[in-house]
């Protein structure tokens, strides 16, 4: 795909919280409610994630299609190694035989995936699954049916000072960081959640739930009400808290044991897996480009068209 520099951002329809109505699965067993986050990098998705692994009956579900492109056979470039010699440097397989919890990733292709996640789940009442978007822009023919679609977003801006944060945190700890080096390069995360979005729209689900994660921090209360309102979850004030640790990813995800070893050496999700609820933020004026490091300004002037398509397309809470 190529990038359109320019682009001229007509006015969307935005949608309500009193104009909710309950968003429709291409097709589910009214006993099992899929539910399908697609998230743009560093948008509080993990956080999101484990929230929603406290709905009571829940199988909760990380990023499977990722894992397919860090350790799966069918891997779109079966010659990039970096996360499984990522795994070796921490020890290897006597490493991941340690972890409790977790599944072994070589179990991880596409028709895997999708096998599982439209099979059935006895005695659960839900499956949610998280994943970023752009992972499956050339895997659309494995998006499970029986699912209802929601899309959380973030400013790019937000995504690049978190990506830098991370990388910061992951140096420190001794990993193969190159400070300088722009870590996402030929990647466009916004454009192709877009692109995702469009897709969705025409083959799975017309009217997919869109948030911002700032509009969830300033208000995680009523946005997380009308969330759960739009995609048939049962609401409760008790799911805006938790216990702090890892428990919920090495008991209640769904996640291969080499994705929560590499988690737990670069650090990426730390905050998430310690915090015991959302962080509430008030609302800002928007971050500006030249807060980005220099070499990943394009890339963020690039990407804010995109974003500001699927900004435009939220839900509003009023």
């Amino acid at each position: 795909m190529q990038l359109e520099l320019t682009l001229t951002i007509s006015p969307q329809p935005t949608i309500s919280y009193k104009d909710i109505k309950m968003s429709s699965p291409s097709s589910t067993s009214p006993a099992l409610n899929k539910v399908l986050l697609w998230a743009t990098p560093r948008s509080i998705s993990t956080v999101f994630l484990k929230c929603m692994t406290y709905v009571p009956d829940t199988v909760a579900w990380h990023e499977p299609w990722m894992q397919v492109k860090k350790f799966g056979k069918d891997r779109a470039d079966p010659t990039d190694e970096r996360f499984r010699q990522m795994v070796e440097k921490l020890g290897g397989k006597a490493a991941v035989d340690k972890i409790e919890g977790g599944f072994d990733a070589s179990n991880c292709t596409y028709d895997w995936i999708k096998d599982k996640l439209e099979g059935d789940f006895p005695g659960k009442k839900m499956v949610f699954v998280k994943e970023l978007a752009a992972t499956v822009i050339n895997q659309t023919n494995t998006i499970p049916d029986g699912f209802r679609h929601t899309f959380l977003i973030r400013h790019p801006v937000k995504f690049a000072q978190s990506v830098f944060k991370i990388m910061a945190k992951a140096h420190a700890k001794g990993a193969a960081v190159d400070m300088g080096k722009n870590p996402i390069p030929k990647q466009y995360p916004y454009q192709d959640t877009y692109n995702v979005l469009q897709y969705i729209k025409e083959n799975h689900n017309p009217n997919p739930i869109i948030i911002d994660a700032d509009d969830f921090l300033a208000n995680p209360e009523k946005v997380l009400e009308a969330y759960c309102k739009a995609v048939d979850i049962p609401y409760s004030p008790d799911l805006l808290r938790w216990e702090a640790g890892d428990d919920v990813m090495t008991k209640h995800w769904m996640v291969p044991k080499e994705t929560i070893l590499t988690f737990r050496m670069i650090g990426a999700h730390d905050s998430t897996l310690e915090s015991t609820g959302f962080e509430r933020k008030e609302r800002q004026a928007p971050p500006v480009i030249s807060e980005v490091p220099e070499m990943m300004r394009p890339l963020i002037e690039a990407e804010l068209p995109y974003y500001e398509k699927l900004y435009a397309e939220r839900l509003i809470i009023q």
